[in-house]
């Protein structure tokens, strides 16, 4: 289903701006992770804080860009399947240039390595994955999304 959407909004060449969501995987699945994946003229990028390095970029310490299929979500490490968790769709906003998703995809991708805390990640309090996600709606509040009580992180200043 996400993987048709995606693929769609890339065959269009407008801008698109989604984010994705899942649980956290056991015993802290009452929280969620989120995630962004913008699609800027057929071009497909999926960015997202992890909590591990980014070993094949190490510049970007826990950013990773394209880590997984835009569609795919985290992977499932109780059990040694190649299987991911179920991605859960949050929002999305597409226009052409010169629009919100316009201005959302070029902020994101021109100032993800502008991230304050690009070195730190801590699992249970901030900065994590929604601390990043947070900034982003931070800085373009026309986006009228707010994250949930429980993405753990998000009211880091």
């Amino acid at each position: 289903m996400l993987k048709n959407i995606i693929e769609q909004a890339q065959k269009d060449w407008e801008y698109h701006f989604f984010m994705f969501y899942c649980k956290v995987l056991f015993p802290f699945s009452f929280a969620k992770h989120f995630r962004i994946v913008t699609v800027d003229k057929g071009i497909v990028t999926r960015i997202e804080v992890r909590h591990f390095k980014n070993d094949k970029n190490p510049d970007l310490w826990y950013i990773h860009i394209n880590l997984l299929k835009p569609w795919a979500w985290l992977e499932k490490f109780l059990r040694k399947t190649n299987k991911h968790r179920k991605p859960n769709f949050a929002y999305h906003i597409s226009w052409p240039k010169n629009s919100l998703a316009y201005k959302a995809v070029t902020f994101v991708n021109d100032n993800y390595l502008k991230y304050p805390h690009i070195y730190d990640y801590n699992f249970f309090v901030w900065p994590n994955c929604n601390t990043f996600i947070q900034r982003i709606l931070n800085h373009i509040p026309e986006v009228k999304f707010k994250l949930p009580r429980n993405a753990i992180g998000k009211n880091h200043k």
